[in-house]
């Protein structure tokens, strides 16, 4: 059984703008996406996280056939996007939060409709599949209404909707719950979860810059990076792999109101941070090493300092904080 999604080395540059680039010997340009390669199993979540201008969109683009790369490729469901786009429409559905791609004086029905048309479903299917989008997605009340009439949240469920008519196996999600407020959007990532993946059973490729967005919904995760995939993996995968701090946190019992200096003369400790002191001599304090190594110095350090150590507990870094250390290197 051929993969849902495959991609081999894409790499993607676009020209800058500007009227240096009318000269031939001066022309500049903007890479987007170097040597991205991944894979996406059937019926699974899969997102592509990264920082706004990381190049999700423009991957997601190559995927849907929108655009193509400069070199390397891409496989859906086994069939190359450079060679066989035609096909490749017929097991996707684009989904992204742009408003401008609908008509704002048409009511949502009639948009769907358009849609349809685009999607060369027959009379009786476009109204077939139209009433089951609007029911899917309880846009009963607002689907006769004009676009413009619309909540953003509203507007972004027609968009999944319009995603769904011609019922795709692979759904391709461009920061689908952008700019929703927070019950909508936590309402629309339920539904992704739940109904499209858990009960039909699709393939969702997900692009987000929100982390906590992804950790709630990915199966698995590729890290984007101006360009570059960094990591891809499972949440824990990814955290071990990445992880380039330690942190611990310590329980003590001092006098001392000076143990962070001390801390900090170990080679290793990159920082301390004081987060209480519970009574007039106990303290919890957060340290960050460079490895786990450095514990016993840590511990031997506080012996010789004849500092009391109640607890010692090692702590597992967010991936904010993983992705802080990685993308902000």
């Amino acid at each position: 059984m051929p993969l849902a999604i495959e991609a081999i080395g894409l790499r993607k540059q676009f020209k800058k703008v500007g009227y240096k680039n009318l000269l031939p010997w001066k022309r500049q340009s903007i890479p987007a996406l170097m040597d991205v390669s991944f894979e996406v199993e059937k019926e699974e979540l899969f997102g592509i996280l990264g920082p706004n201008g990381a190049g999700k969109t423009t991957l997601i683009k190559i995927l849907s056939t929108l655009i193509l790369p400069d070199s390397g490729t891409a496989l859906i469901n086994g069939y190359d996007i450079c060679r066989h786009e035609k096909k490749i429409k017929n097991f996707i559905g684009y989904i992204t939060s742009e408003e401008r791609s609908f008509y704002w004086r048409l009511t949502g029905r009639q948009n769907l409709y358009f849609f349809a048309a685009l999607y060369n479903l027959s009379g009786e299917e476009t109204k077939r599949r139209t009433e089951y989008v609007i029911k899917l997605l309880d846009l009963e009340k607002a689907v006769d209404m004009p676009f413009m009439s619309y909540s953003s949240g509203i507007k972004q469920r027609l968009s999944v909707a319009r995603g769904l008519l011609c019922d795709p196996e692979i759904l391709l999600m461009d920061e689908p719950t952008r700019s929703l407020d927070p019950l909508s959007k936590l309402h629309l990532q339920q539904f992704i979860k739940e109904t499209l993946v858990g009960e039909q059973k699709k393939t969702v490729f997900l692009a987000t810059h929100d982390l906590s967005e992804a950790e709630y919904l990915c199966d698995r995760l590729a890290i984007l990076s101006q360009g570059k995939i960094i990591a891809t993996g499972k949440i824990d995968e990814i955290k071990k792999s990445l992880e380039r701090k330690k942190k611990i946190l310590l329980k003590v019992k001092t006098q001392t109101k000076d143990i962070s200096d001390k801390l900090l003369k170990i080679k290793g400790v990159s920082g301390v941070h004081i987060f209480s002191y519970l009574s007039d001599d106990i303290a919890t304090l957060e340290v960050a090493l460079s490895s786990e190594e450095i514990i016993p110095f840590v511990l031997a350090q506080l012996v010789y300092e004849k500092i009391g150590i109640l607890s010692c507990i090692p702590q597992e870094p967010s991936l904010k904080e993983v992705l802080e250390q990685v993308i902000g290197s």
